[in-house]
């Protein structure tokens, strides 16, 4: 997929070799109650809009920022997951403190783990978590009664609710064939 370079100064693909792994825990791995800053992250697509959601929480568990964000109605949830990743750790990787951003899309994290080619979101924000250490990637379970996941769902679909696009992202050519294919059938 392309994006918006000069939205994002993503650099190029292939940043990242084969050995670079990324390693995500499951919730059931996390000590959800240990005391670091923890950053909830969700995508979601509503209404042919799409949106993402972010709230982070200090170490005493208390809200210190949140964000709800609308992207163009051409981005795939996949991307708002990840775009919501991508925002949380620009947001976060100067600080020097422990930080695990949590997040229930198991494709995106299944994506930031794998070592073949992904896309340039992908490899920006594998390259960013292979700088910094201190920030951690977990998955949690939705819907489950989580409440910083909880609250970063609603973020994102509030985010669908908004008149005014935050970020635009380029039509991907999976989009484009998509759209072309259904054209197709319908006026078969």
């Amino acid at each position: 997929m392309t994006l918006h370079k000069d939205l994002l100064d993503l650099p190029s693909k292939d940043l990242n070799p084969p050995w670079s792994l990324i390693s995500i825990p499951s919730q059931m791995d996390l000590d959800l109650n240990k005391r670091v800053l923890k950053i909830f992250t969700d995508g979601s697509k509503l209404n042919e809009r799409v949106g993402c959601g972010i709230v982070c929480f200090d170490e005493m568990n208390k809200e210190i920022w949140s964000l709800s964000h609308r992207l163009s109605d051409n981005a795939s949830v996949f991307i708002a997951e990840a775009f919501a990743i991508l925002f949380a750790v620009k947001r976060v990787y100067q600080l020097a403190q422990e930080i695990l951003i949590l997040s229930d899309p198991r494709s995106v994290l299944m994506a930031l783990e794998s070592v073949g080619e992904q896309t340039s979101l992908i490899e920006v924000i594998k390259s960013i978590l292979k700088d910094h250490p201190n920030i951690k990637l977990g998955w949690v379970k939705a819907h489950i009664g989580i409440s910083g996941n909880e609250k970063a769902d609603l973020l994102a679909k509030e985010a669908t609710r908004k008149e005014q696009i935050d970020t635009r992202i380029k039509y991907s050519k999976t989009w484009l064939k998509n759209c072309f294919n259904t054209y197709i059938i319908r006026n078969w």
